[in-house]
């Protein structure tokens, strides 16, 4: 019968993972492991399974991989996992490329990502734009490819008390394909409805056998995407001028996974380009263009490099006959690279005027420096090892206790390297603090570096480099207490260099009411500690400050501008999460699992609005901080912003999940799905830095980007069916409301001139947020197996074609893209949960040689 889409399963409370099982349990025969699916993730038991553990797992299985018809990881879990949300976004620079991947509605960098049970390293690039995850370095989950992977689990639990450090949402486990994976070949076409987006992809994957039982699984796949643009005619042109939707990639991956002996070892490399546009400059700007090159404006464009490496090594044996330890070394690198084209510098330009009076048109364009520049990258480090024992251990109770414990050693390094002159400078000075006056406007001043993304100067790059280590210790224990009561036990205790030490714990437990209906729950402390990427993350960038664009400075940890508000230094953020739930599995291919949740969090890390030094006490009485006003004003910024433990939270959420297995004898097997996630966070509190409102600090917009920014209701249903050698697949997806605020006549903090109109003069629509309505998206799909290795697809990706709901004409978006007309953007920006792309239709061949 064909295997369930996604398991119902449960975790216990235990401290970490092993990638492949060495022994059955003790008290389950041989024939009973084969015949459940084992589980992995959270429990160091060998042989737990999804039918004797204590917290919710969701298991997306190979199968159901290869039928998703998703290209990426990203991607699949957002089709399959309700609680994964993977919004997309545009014109947001590297986030166009690194997309932000988020748990049971909390933060990218409040999900672990592990890989074969192993810390996956974060990305390096920060989202610094008014997306979902604003402020936040999670992990780059698509730099693994979809063709390498075995099967993922999603333990939906807190979990920092087992894993330490960005567990608070829970961990998402990626198994990569193994001894028993055989050789595969497949290729896949498709494009968008409207006739953009098209995806060539191949990728082959094969398993070559080391000596009598080891293994080495290659993974090879290439996959070129084009952009997608679903901008609107312009007024000032009366033509598409702007890029919004996907942007244009080219993906290589390869990947490895393998055994010898005592010995494993896994990792791989990618390597992803992209390009992606920016707002649109116009001709008569006078601080961002140089009309003896751009006489019609340009589209400054940003191309991005991302480079991943990891590699693991690791020991595994028993001493004696119970004690299993395992000892290993994990490396992960992530180097985020920039350049610009399509662009220009005007203050080049400007400063040979101002040195050169009276030069004419061409001598300008002959000396307006380059259209094109290195901008510089970010990279980051992880060196992880580890070494853990376990044991069952007799101490006299209804059942052994699994006793396990382990140390854990981390270094991490962080930096920026500098980008060309021109990509950064004020004219060919060198300087960032001495603009000229521009070749259109004297009484202007041009603003300095590249358009579209500064670039990194010399300055930045010497200030950002960080480095720090730690170590953990953790202990926890398992046993059945009796027959039907499972309980778990955790601790962890941690140590930055940088941060300081916590410890953190949770206990776990499940009750087997009757053979088919328990109950489980647990409760837990948790923490995160801020990334490397938070503390040193520095740039320069364009951002939007009412109806025009402003240079803003992103301040790092225990700079000028953030000590003068008093941060210093940033905190871990700590948690509290506790669940409860029910399963109920009377047989016959029927699963139902119900799971509710609260997670806490005190001291989160936000990423604060822009401030530019003129602020107001908690009185409303204006103050001035000299000190930062001073910085802002002698290195030609408008505003400048930082990270603080500015905020406190609380999500509740609730998941169902219902699977029903079907074989009949002349229709063949069915499969029926219904999955339910349900979450909310608020914030309760937000602490903002003295002089400074919180309503300043973290506007409504950031609130709402917060609360209402991913969908609160997601649904899955799903219906499968093989009969002889057709199968087909059919999803339907329910993405829930959302509600972003930033660009909105509030949000931006444009003039009013009366209540009842946002602006008399300008007459952009006076709304105070931006609304999209829950959605219903179908993917379908059709097999035909030809019995000698060859699987041919045919398939569809929204395919009602279904899209956010368009901005009114007059929106505060069409505005300042178009200004003073209203134009280009049609959907929202900040919150696209499924995109802006529409239908999706694709083919596929597939072989695997018997």
């Amino acid at each position: 019968m064909k295997k369930t889409i996604i398991y119902a399963a449960v975790v216990t409370a235990i401290a970490s993972t092993h990638t492949q099982l060495a022994k059955a349990a003790e008290n389950n025969s041989a024939e009973d492991a084969e015949a459940k699916k084992i589980i992995v993730t959270g429990t160091r038991v060998s042989g737990r399974t999804i039918e004797d553990t204590a917290v919710p797992v969701d298991i997306i299985t190979n199968e159901i991989i290869e039928e998703s018809g998703a290209s990426e990881v990203g991607e699949l879990l957002q089709k399959l996992a309700p609680s994964f949300n993977f919004s997309r976004t545009t014109v947001s620079d590297g986030t166009d490329i690194i997309r932000p991947a988020t748990l049971r509605g909390l933060g990218p960098d409040q999900v672990l990502i592990l890989v074969n049970g192993k810390r996956r390293h974060s990305q390096a690039w920060v989202n610094i734009q008014q997306t979902i995850g604003r402020g936040s370095a999670g992990t780059d989950i698509n730099s693994i490819p979809v063709s390498a992977i075995e099967h993922i689990e999603v333990l939906r639990d807190g979990a920092a008390a087992q894993y330490g450090s960005d567990a608070i949402a829970g961990v998402i486990n990626i198994i990569l394909k193994g001894g028993s994976a055989g050789t595969s070949l497949s290729g896949k076409w498709g494009k968008t409805k409207e006739g953009d987006g098209e995806v060539k992809q191949v990728s082959a994957n094969s398993t070559v056998e080391l000596g009598d039982t080891g293994f080495l699984n290659l993974t090879a796949e290439f996959r070129d995407r084009g952009a997608t643009n679903r901008a609107g005619i312009s007024n000032r042109k009366d033509r598409v001028i702007m890029r919004l939707g996907d942007s244009s990639s080219k993906n290589k991956y390869l990947f490895f996974n393998g055994e010898a002996g005592l010995t494993y070892f896994f990792g791989g490399v990618s390597s992803r380009t992209g390009e992606s546009g920016g707002f649109y400059r116009f001709e008569d700007r006078a601080d961002r263009n140089v009309p003896q090159v751009y006489p019609d404006g340009f589209l400054p464009l940003q191309n991005t490099e991302v480079d991943d490496t990891s590699l693991a090594f690791g020991v595994r044996d028993f001493i004696g006959e119970s004690w299993e330890y395992d000892l290993s070394a994990v490396y992960g690198k992530n180097e985020f690279g920039f350049a610009a084209s399509n662009s220009i510098n005007a203050s080049i330009a400007a400063e040979y005027l101002f040195n050169n009076p009276g030069a004419t048109d061409a001598d300008i364009a002959a000396n307006s420096g380059p259209t094109s520049a290195d901008s510089g990258g970010i990279k980051f480090t992880q060196l992880t090892y580890n070494f853990d024992l376990s044991s069952p251990l007799d101490w006299g109770l209804y059942n052994d206790v699994y006793f396990s414990t382990g140390l854990e050693y981390r270094e991490e390094e962080y930096g920026i390297n500098a980008g060309e002159l021109a990509s950064y400078s004020c004219g060919y000075t060198g300087s960032t603090n001495n603009p000229f006056p521009s070749v259109i406007d004297p009484s202007v001043a041009a603003a300095c570096g590249m358009q579209g993304f500064p670039g990194y100067s010399p300055e930045i790059a010497a200030s950002s480099q960080r480095e720090r280590d730690n170590y953990a210790f953790y202990v926890d224990l398992e046993t059945n207490l009796t027959d039907d009561f499972l309980l778990g036990i955790a601790a962890r205790y941690e140590d930055f260099s940088d941060a300081g030490d916590t410890t953190t714990g949770k206990i776990s437990a499940r009750w087997d009411i009757t053979g088919s209906f328990g109950l489980r729950g647990a409760v837990s402390t948790g923490f995160r500690a801020p990334s490397l990427a938070q503390r040193a993350f520095t740039t320069v960038f364009t951002d939007v400050d009412g109806t025009e664009l402003s240079q803003t400075f992103h301040a790092p940890e225990g700079s000028e501008f953030a000590a003068a508000y008093g941060v210093e230094q940033l905190e871990h953020e700590s948690s509290e999460n506790a669940s409860i739930g029910m399963v109920y599995s009377p047989g016959d291919g029927l699963s139902i699992s119900l799971d509710a949740y609260q997670i806490d969090i005190e001291d989160r890390i936000v990423l604060g609005g822009g401030l530019n030094g003129q602020d107001l006490d908690a009185n409303g009485d204006p103050v001035i901080n000299q000190t930062a006003l001073d910085f802002l004003n002698a290195n030609g910024y408008n505003k400048g912003q930082f990270f603080s433990n500015a905020i406190d939270t609380e999500t509740f959420g609730a998941d169902l999940v219902l699977t029903y297995d079907w074989g009949t004898d002349a229709w063949g097997d069915f499969t029926f799905t219904w999955l339910t996630h349900y979450n909310r966070t608020e914030i309760k509190e937000i602490n903002a830095p003295e002089g400074v409102l919180p309503e300043t600090l973290f506007s409504q917009a950031q609130v709402d980007n917060v609360e209402t920014g991913q969908p609160r209701q997601r649904l899955l249903l799903g219906l499968d069916w093989d009969i002889n050698d057709w199968s087909t697949s059919l999803k339907i997806n329910r993405y829930g409301k959302v509600k972003t605020s930033f660009f909105t006549c509030q949000g931006l903090g444009i003039p009013t001139e009366n209540p009842d109109v946002c602006n008399g003069d300008l007459g952009i629509d006076p709304s105070p947020a931006v609304r999209s309505s829950a959605k219903w998206l179908a993917d379908l799909e059709f097999r035909y197996n030809f019995d000698n290795g060859v699987m041919f697809t045919i398939g569809g990706n929204n395919i009602t074609d279904e899209y956010p709901d368009k901005l009114p004409q007059n929106s505060a978006h069409r505005f300042i893209s178009d200004a003073p007309e209203f134009g280009n953007y049609i959907y929202p920006w900040e919150s696209t949960p499924f995109g802006i792309n529409g239908a999706f239709y694709y083919i596929k061949l597939d072989y695997s040689p018997e």
